[in-house]
């Protein structure tokens, strides 16, 4: 049985479209995390209260010891630091990808049970306000400090 000769235009037209795609050349991603850091890079700082504690189905008493003035500092090269009332908490890495990021706690006080503990938040900014949303992961210290409020940076 011979091919209609819309079935061979079709495939020649297929196969033409085949290799222009393989022609335009090598496809590379569009997000850089480098350049999402430096988005979001700079100190910020937000407030924990007893309500903001309150207000999380936690079963962990300890929770509360959040309590306090944080500053958070994202950098350009993705680390960040977590200080509370002066204090270190924690610190760590970060990448950025389109409206997500990861955080990855490589080392905490000697109280805090966040080690080694990857979150997975989306992220929103507007003005000098930064805003999370979990996704994933992230222990509840991390959730509560990140979610309780947007965070706001310092000029």
């Amino acid at each position: 049985m011979k091919n209609p000769p819309v079935l061979k235009n079709l495939f020649s037209l297929a196969i033409l479209l085949i290799f222009s795609a393989c022609s335009a050349g090598t496809k590379t991603p569009t997000v850089n995390p480098t350049e999402g850091a430096q988005m979001l890079a700079g100190i910020y700082t937000t407030t924990i209260s007893a309500e903001d504690v309150s207000k999380m189905e936690s079963l962990d008493p300890n929770l509360a010891a959040n309590q306090g003035v944080w500053k958070i500092t994202f950098t350009d090269e993705g680390k960040f630091n977590a200080e509370k009332d002066g204090q270190f908490m924690a610190g760590g890495e970060f990448t950025v990808k389109g409206n997500q990021i990861e955080l990855y706690v490589k080392q905490v006080c000697t109280d805090c049970v966040c080690q080694e503990d990857i979150g997975h938040f989306y992220w929103v900014q507007k003005d000098d306000r930064l805003g999370f949303t979990k996704i994933a992961g992230g222990c509840e210290a991390m959730r509560l400090l990140l979610t309780a409020h947007s965070i706001t940076r310092q000029p």
